[in-house]
């Protein structure tokens, strides 16, 4: 849905990277210049103890939202967030709730 909006998308599991490790997935995303959306805490944490200072994570901490939800979710943080996102930063959003620190993390 996101791609049909004009963004430029890609799955782990459309690249074959399903299975791969966060780091793995982390360095990809920086040597592509794309952000990583995702459920899982690890990113924020891998990010936080290498010092990196991207590429930025956004972390949805609202499990079950259905497709057109989390299109309009990340679609409203790409609008309000584009120069952190852009910077690099981590960000959790949880019930309409955003935060997020500049990277790299002290």
């Amino acid at each position: 849905m996101l791609g049909e909006l004009g963004y430029d998308v890609l799955h782990v599991g459309d690249l074959g990277m399903a299975s791969a490790a966060d780091v793995d997935i982390l360095e990809f995303a920086r040597d592509e210049g794309r952000i990583v959306v995702t459920l899982d805490a690890d990113f924020h944490a891998i990010l936080a103890c290498s010092g990196a200072a991207n590429p930025s994570v956004i972390r949805i901490r609202e499990e079950g939202l259905k497709a057109a939800s989390l299109v309009a979710c990340i679609t409203s943080l790409a609008a309000q967030f584009a120069e952190p996102l852009e910077r690099g930063c981590v960000m959790s959003v949880e019930q309409q709730v955003v935060r997020f620190r500049y990277l790299p993390i002290a």
